[in-house]
């Protein structure tokens, strides 16, 4: 927390502080030790039983795959937009070959997409002509990740 304060260039701790070190410490902590990533149905709800498992390396293609979309991209894009992008792309990679397939793609996308936002800081929601958007949080260097895979990761195509 004290390193979270001098990157505020604070002389004080807060308990902003404290809890963005907390943040950051669980999320280094999980990522290492989790095989797989379990996303609440509903990530508003604290007391929701209800959860998607989807395996990490799966978590980090299409979290990866759709960062380096947006950065690619240039700009910031409509929830419903990265999501059918990224299903376009699967089905044109053979990921997915059948309705029934698609149907839970889409459904793991979706969450994921919405953690990427709420839990994971890696995109932030901004209003644009109207309208929610989402685009790459410019504090996130997709070429900083350790996860990144390059080649495992859709690219946007203009």
């Amino acid at each position: 927390s004290e390193a979270t304060a001098k990157l505020y260039l604070s002389d004080e701790v807060t308990e902003n502080h404290v809890d963005e070190a907390y943040h950051l410490l669980r999320k280094s902590i999980g990522m290492i030790r989790k095989k797989e990533i379990i996303i609440p149905v509903n990530l508003n709800n604290k007391e929701n039983d209800n959860y998607i498992k989807i395996k990490f390396d799966e978590y980090v293609k299409i979290c990866n795959s759709i960062s380096l979309y947006l950065k690619l991209e240039g700009n910031a894009k409509e929830s419903n937009e990265i999501l059918e992008w990224y299903i376009r792309e699967s089905e044109k990679k053979g990921i997915v070959d059948n309705a029934e397939g698609t149907l839970l793609l889409i459904q793991k996308t979706k969450k994921i997409i919405e953690r990427l936002e709420k839990i994971d800081n890696v995109l932030i929601r901004i209003k644009e002509d109207g309208k929610d958007k989402l685009m790459l949080n410019p504090n996130y260097d997709i070429d900083e990740n350790p996860n990144v895979a390059k080649k495992k990761v859709f690219t946007a195509r203009k």
